[in-house]
């Protein structure tokens, strides 16, 4: 022990610093916890990690009698660790909801318990186009979006609630905690061996040598190597990310593309991105929005219009894209496209009841491009995809039996089809390792809404019947004039 100590006393200054600022870094990367929250990403994979026992036991700890009038209990979950997540912790706040006349829900204000906190610190950066501030317009009804300039980029770390400093209950995985504490001990005793080592086998701190220039320039190449890679895709992305708009909810809903045709408003052209940097290098800096230059698209949406062939071009260069949705259609150009998107997963595609709409996208892209009707479904047999979205009244049983049964299928969603219950339920029978939805919508106004506004259940219209002998009558119609 005492050798130790003296060990420790004959250290260099700078291997102190080094195990000081190490140590520092791992406390930022490791201790802070990230938001859980109750609903699934938009990647459809990657859970959560909201715990509903950890939300029913705080929640036991309030009786009903504590609870006071328009007063509820909200829950916040943070997951802590690195590189595993070992502790899910909960704290809880008791709510006071002030309704107003007309609104639903209402303003909340915390009374008790753990507040909701906000990061201390936070940087202005440029706005990277998806930053947008709701002002109002003439109609007090209506609003607008406005691209922000600059956009407040906070420190995650600096909020006080996502230290483990107040808990209300915690689940915690000892084997991952136990790993954690193994790696987290060693980088900093382990840089801090090295540093000493280096600096005794030296001479001097200020002293170097041709291989430790050497070294030093490998390193820095390849982080910069890395940069570029990032930099020089995220440049390209931005022709697609000039022509739309960030994705306003990110759960890339088919039924609320489907609300938007339906009711006369218009598609636009959209993306999502996603981080694609180290998980340690985004908990170190506070906040990914810090390194943008990682963050790539994922998902586009293309509407046809006068830059659908250009659109069409760039998909197969986006490396990360995963979801390709045409609420409008898709052509056969198209379809020769999305093959040759390397990680796609995911194709939602809408198919037009009458020939209006595609007459009015042949006019918009002005090419030959051959229009895929319901019944050509077959030619997307040529994707590898994982999940496939179709929307539209003119899809019947034999269109989806034509892709069901593709071989990396894992999810069939379905709106608006002229299918019955009968012939949905031979389906998901017939293809066990599918897992079928269909949902049909309704018309229906909201005192908390303006206009007409549409639902979905999962029963049909009671004039299905009608709608799908008169899509089959259609069908032997164009087969009769040709």
């Amino acid at each position: 022990m005492y050798r130790l100590l003296g060990r420790l006393k004959r250290c260099c200054w700078f291997t102190w610093v080094v195990f000081i600022l190490v140590s520092l870094a791992v406390t930022l990367i490791a201790v802070p916890g990230d938001p859980a929250t109750a609903y699934q990403s938009f990647d459809g994979v990657d859970r959560s990690g909201w715990s509903e026992s950890l939300e029913t036991a705080i929640k036991d700890q309030y009786s009903p009698g504590d609870l006071g009038l328009n007063e509820q209990i909200k829950i916040d979950q943070y997951r802590h660790g690195w590189p595993l997540p070992c502790m899910t912790r909960g704290i809880g706040r008791v709510v006071l909801r002030k309704n107003r006349p007309g609104v639903v829900g209402g303003k909340g204000t915390d009374v008790r318990g753990h507040p909701r906190t906000q990061p201390l610190l936070s940087i202005d950066l440029p706005s990277d186009g998806d930053s947008y501030t709701l002002v109002p317009m003439a109609n007090s009804k209506s609003y607008k979006m406005v691209p922000d300039d600059w956009e407040k980029t906070p420190l995650y770390w600096s909020d006080y609630n996502r230290w483990p400093l107040a808990t209300d209950g915690a689940e915690w995985r000892i084997d991952y905690l136990l790993t954690n504490l193994a790696v987290l001990f060693t980088i900093p005793i382990t840089a801090a061996l090295m540093t000493e080592r280096w600096v005794r086998r030296r001479g001097d701190v200020l002293r170097f040598r041709l291989v430790d220039l050497m070294v030093a320039f490998v390193l820095c190449s390849l982080a910069f190597g890395w940069f570029r890679s990032h930099a020089d895709l995220r440049e390209f992305e931005q022709s697609i990310e000039s022509q739309g708009s960030p994705f306003i909810h990110v759960n890339d809903s088919l039924c609320e593309q489907w609300q938007i045709r339906e009711l006369g408003r218009s598609n636009f052209h959209g993306y999502d991105r996603r981080y694609f940097g180290p998980d340690w290098l985004r908990r170190l800096i506070g906040n990914r929005e810090l390194l943008r230059f990682s963050k790539h698209i994922i998902a586009v949406q293309l509407v046809p219009d006068e830059l659908w062939q250009a659109n069409l071009e760039l998909l197969p260069e986006l490396e990360y894209l995963e979801s390709v949705s045409l609420p409008n259609g898709v052509t056969q150009q198209a379809i020769d496209r999305l093959e040759k998107v390397q990680r796609l997963r995911k194709v939602q595609i809408g198919f037009a009841s009458d020939e209006s709409q595609q007459r009015l996208g042949e006019s918009a892209i002005n090419t030959t491009d051959r229009w895929v009707n319901a019944q050509d479904l077959a030619l997307l047999r040529r994707l590898s995809i994982e999940e496939l979205g179709l929307m539209g009244e003119d899809l019947l049983v034999e269109d989806i039996e034509q892709v069901i049964s593709m071989p990396d299928l894992k999810r069939l969603e379905l709106i608006e089809a002229s299918i019955t219950l009968s012939e949905l339920e031979r389906l998901k029978k017939e293809y066990p390792n599918v897992e079928v939805t269909c949902y049909w919508g309704y018309e229906t106004i909201s005192r908390f809404s303006y206009g007409r506004s549409l639902m979905f259940r999962d029963t049909p219209p009671s004039n299905l019947n009608h709608r799908i002998e008169s899509v089959r009558h259609q069908r032997l119609e164009a087969i009769a004039e040709d």
